[in-house]
């Protein structure tokens, strides 16, 4: 299984001095070995933002230092005025263009996944009737979006969370719903623990539907991004999990923070370190 880690760490998402220049990131990333990224949304140039000539220059960059972006990172649920799930016409069409901004840029850096928030941020999904609406509203952006990427490489893959729409059983449904092989299943480790589910489990619900992988660890409360073995989930019976579905995918780290350092690089070194060691013990070993 191969190791990546999302240029997160090298943007201002936690400690608001880190340079968010990508190709800094880059460098740096390479040089601790890994061998795949996610292009968080939050690196300067901002992904849903390219224009040729940056593109042009990213691949260059990712061909010289031998990485591939496996998947990038679609803003829609963080912009304030945007939201595919909205039941705000407006605000719906705004977040499908940042959307498929994104997955233009996907195509043009010849990356497989565009890893989605599922929709309904901006609404109060705790009232029923503003549920079924945001439903109706984020499936339809749904058959959008899956209909734009339909002769592309380019894959959408929703991530888990808190909310009615983004619960494992939420997403399974979802993809039945849409129909599509346009559609996966990103598990996020930190936001399952921090929600109150075991990692390991919703691993094992999506099953085959499982293309991608946020990787991160907390202490069961806060979003913190911690380096695997900071906080308190699993790993152990998590990477069990892994192999028990035979997962083929990217072992995507999700990291910002790490008890210890402030340092994106020392926080990067670690993480390859401590991943590298669970792979070989409980997915590959007897552990």
């Amino acid at each position: 299984m191969n190791i990546g880690i999302s240029t997160v760490l090298y943007t201002p998402f936690i400690h608001r001095h880190i340079n968010p220049d990508l190709f800094h990131a880059l460098e740096k990333i390479a040089g601790y070995g890994y061998t795949h990224i996610e292009y968080n949304d939050q690196s300067v140039p901002h992904p849903f933002s390219l224009d040729n000539g940056e593109a042009v220059r990213i691949l260059k960059v990712i061909k010289e230092l031998n990485l591939h972006i496996h998947s990038i990172h679609v803003p829609c649920t963080q912009l304030p005025d945007a939201d595919i799930g909205s039941i705000n016409s407006g605000k719906r069409r705004s977040a499908l263009e940042v959307v498929r901004r994104t997955l233009d840029v996907c195509s043009a850096l010849d990356c497989p996944n565009a890893i989605l928030h599922p929709g309904g941020a901006l609404e109060k999904l705790i009232e029923q009737e503003t549920l079924y609406r945001v439903k109706d509203a984020y499936l339809s952006s749904l058959q959008e979006l899956c209909e734009y990427v339909k002769n592309r490489k380019t894959k959408i893959i929703l991530e888990n969370g808190g909310n009615p729409l983004n619960s494992i059983a939420a997403l399974i449904e979802t993809i039945s719903c849409v129909n599509s092989d346009s559609l996966g299943i990103c598990i996020d480790t930190g936001h399952a623990y921090g929600t109150g589910n075991d990692p390991a489990l919703l691993i094992e619900q999506a099953g085959k539907l499982l293309k991608h992988l946020h990787v991160h660890d907390n202490n069961g409360t806060n979003d913190d991004h911690l380096v695997p073995g900071d906080g308190t989930i699993n790993w152990p019976v998590v990477m069990r999990s892994l192999a028990k579905i035979s997962y083929q995918g990217i072992f995507m780290l999700e990291c910002a923070a790490a008890r210890s350092t402030i340092e994106p690089d020392k926080i990067a070194k670690d993480a390859i370190n401590v991943s590298k060691k669970l792979i070989l013990d409980y997915y590959w070993g007897k552990k």
